[in-house]
């Protein structure tokens, strides 16, 4: 039996299995499910890019905090 994984242009999985995993609270089956079905490479590449976009908010924040302090 073949396992169903997503098509090319569905985003939305990686971006849900990323994010939990960043929140660290998914486990069991579904975790199981995930790396069962989903790609690696898309999987990495998603987790590298939101770490970046959450680098950059977090730097964004620090930039205007420190303006606002300076004025």
């Amino acid at each position: 039996m073949e396992t169903e994984r997503p098509d090319r242009q569905s985003v939305l999985p990686y971006l849900q299995a990323v994010a939990w995993s960043f929140l660290g609270i998914r486990r069991g089956a579904r975790a199981r499910d995930d790396m069962s079905r989903l790609r690696p490479l898309p999987l990495v590449l998603t987790g590298l890019v939101l770490a970046a976009a959450f680098v950059g908010l977090l730097l964004a924040v620090a930039h205007f905090a420190a303006a606002g302090a300076s004025a």
